[in-house]
């Protein structure tokens, strides 16, 4: 325990005691906040993902140079319509994909910059952080609400100095 900690602790016992209950309510919420923003485009997918077919018009080596379309995956450049535009992308594709046809599934966001990807791409890490930690936030707030009415209900008073 730092010294600041101690001095805390000595003068304001009971305050002490409830920053250091808070402080896990707040770390798992600013997680809840970061996994949130991360996983957005992952719940847009979701709910608003389109499949469409897309042709192939680049293919890239390790390097990022320019080479003859093949029959396995890499960097490649898509092109497929969306609505009434056409939309370019590059994007990754493992090697155990063909790409002897010339055209690959994609799932996009429609109206969107996002990029496109392979469907069943799905990013179920930052899905399940999201969940856990919202668990987490849920559970370690009620300890906070429980105390926090307490006091407005004048059951539980701070001593006063």
């Amino acid at each position: 325990m730092s010294i600041g900690g101690m001095i805390h602790r000595a003068a304001d016992s009971e305050g002490y005691e409830q920053a250091r209950r808070i402080k896990p309510f707040i770390v798992i919420g600013a997680i809840f906040v970061w996994s949130c923003w991360n996983s957005l485009t992952e719940f847009r997918y979701l709910i608003w993902g389109q499949k469409t077919t897309a042709s192939i018009v680049q293919d890239f080596d390790a390097m990022g140079r320019e080479r003859p379309i093949r029959s396995k995956g890499g960097l490649v450049k898509v092109s497929f319509t969306d609505g009434g535009e056409i939309r370019k992308h590059s994007i990754s594709i493992p090697a155990s994909v063909d790409l002897g046809a010339g055209q690959i599934e994609v799932e996009y966001l429609a109206n969107s910059s996002t990029s496109p990807r392979l469907p069943g791409e799905h990013n179920w890490i930052s899905l399940c952080v999201v969940l856990g930690s919202g668990v987490a936030v849920a559970w370690l707030g009620r300890g906070v609400l429980a105390e926090a009415r307490e006091y407005s209900s004048g059951q539980r008073k701070r001593p006063r100095r």
